[in-house]
């Protein structure tokens, strides 16, 4: 499918900008999915400019690779359940519950890993638990104004790296669907926000990631390694996860029980301001996205130690944040 990527993202950009001043003027006037005065509307908008944008390539979503078709239903499915989440809190077994089936839509279209001497059986388990880890990893990290949203346009932009590099079309056109996506979304969730994201948007936007994940192509025979670098391209987030189920564990809590231990907060209890605390996350998902395209092209020794390295600062700024009180 030959088109043009910087289109397909500015198209997707103007339709979330108009869809985000339509939906958040509407939720105004209407009362309806607001918190402290401020619209949770993020959601639907990116909902609906990410199907736009989709079909804006083609005349119907069925005309369309299988693998977009099971990432428009199941991003979907998760969209709505959302939204209903954001009215109405959904218990934690529900919320999984519609991730599982999510997840099982995706990998049902073909959305999975392929990983050679595995088997299927052993694949279509690590893609299901992908997609639901990430879906919940961006969920967690909205938890300030413009984080969720830059840190994934971060990554976004790895992931369009890759795609163009391998002529990866289907990974390509998502990642520019998406990206353009976000960033009209983005527009007004930078602090001082004007409209949150929500449950319903960090759960989409979380579902839709790990699928063009599991469509791009990273490794070969002859570098089994290059396999890590999704996890690493995504691994900010995967590490502020693990870093929160920490915290939470060393006192004694449920790893499932909200509380105040993120990262993000952390920064701001060290008296870094909104800006500068986004500035500094960003800054980290940016460290693992370069990492993870390094990894994508070179030698399994050079891979090796990237990997170290990574690990290393990982290990650093646990150690670090882990020293906040809060």
């Amino acid at each position: 499918m030959l088109i043009n990527s910087l289109g397909v993202a500015l198209s997707s950009f103007f339709l979330s900008v108009l869809f985000s001043l339509l939906i958040k003027e509407l939720s105004h006037r209407w009362n309806f999915l607001t918190s402290k005065g401020v619209p949770s509307i993020g959601g639907i908008s990116m909902g609906l400019a990410f199907f736009a944008g989709l079909l804006s390539i083609g005349s119907y979503v069925a005309g369309f690779p299988k693998g977009i078709q099971g990432v428009v239903i199941a991003s979907a499915v998760i969209l709505l359940a959302g939204i209903f989440d954001d009215h109405r809190e959904l218990s934690v077994i529900q919320k999984f519950a519609v991730q599982l089936i999510a997840a099982s839509i995706l990998v049902g279209f073909g959305v999975r890993t392929h990983i050679v001497y595995i088997g299927d059986p052993v694949n279509i388990a690590i893609s299901i638990l992908w997609i639901i880890g990430i879906t919940n990893a961006m969920n967690l990290l909205d938890v300030m104004d413009g984080l969720a949203g830059g840190t994934a346009l971060v990554i976004l932009t790895g992931f369009c790296a890759i795609s163009a590099i391998n002529v990866n079309s289907l990974s390509l056109i998502l990642s520019c669907v998406l990206g353009g996506t976000v960033l009209g979304f983005w527009v007004y969730n930078v602090p001082p926000a004007k409209v949150y994201m929500g449950n319903s948007g960090s759960h989409f936007l979380g579902i839709v990631l790990a699928a063009i994940s599991l469509t791009t192509h990273y490794a070969t025979l002859e570098r089994p390694i290059a396999l890590l670098v999704p996890v690493i391209l995504m691994g900010f987030p995967i590490l502020d996860t693990l870093f929160l189920i920490l915290m939470r564990i060393r006192k004694g809590k449920s790893a499932f029980n909200k509380s105040e231990d993120h990262m993000a907060l952390r920064f701001l209890k060290k008296g870094y301001s909104k800006w500068k605390t986004l500035a500094v996350m960003m800054g980290w998902t940016l460290f693992f996205v370069i990492v993870g395209l390094i990894l994508s092209k070179v030698s399994n020794p050079f891979a090796i130690a990237t990997l170290v390295f990574a690990g290393w600062g990982s290990f650093v700024l646990i150690k670090k944040m882990g020293r906040v009180q809060i």
